[in-house]
């Protein structure tokens, strides 16, 4: 996806930070962090690996912006990925189509349903 992209479809997406440090005898010489991002709907497509490094979610429903701090990741023997927080969780269907709870309603995230068909 591209870096330039802004709105909702922006608001879609994982971020997975890297970080790392160059040493010598001294102490730190350098440090770094990367960041990367993903559309939730390609995360049934992700390694095991990279779903770890899952940190924080975003997406936006009904015209609210939401941030899910992950606390754990894992996926089915279906290929589904779930994606939990300490209030709510989110999964996503080998299909792409994503799905959000907080306590024990399931929400279909239409609003990310529509940006899958934006060019």
């Amino acid at each position: 996806m591209s870096t330039n992209t802004c709105g909702l479809r922006e608001a879609l997406l994982s971020l997975t930070f890297k970080a790392g440090s160059i040493v010598d005898d001294a102490g730190a010489v350098a440090g770094a962090t990367s960041v990367s991002t993903q559309a939730l709907w390609d995360f049934p497509k992700l390694t095991f690996e990279q779903l770890r490094q899952v940190e924080d979610v975003f997406f936006e429903e009904k015209q609210r912006a939401h941030v899910l701090k992950i606390a754990a990741t894992s996926k089915l023997p279906d290929g589904s990925v779930i994606l939990q927080s300490a209030d709510s969780t989110v999964r996503v269907t080998p299909e792409g189509a994503a799905y959000w709870s907080q306590g024990s309603a399931e929400v279909f995230l239409s609003d990310m349903e529509a940006l899958r068909s934006l060019p």
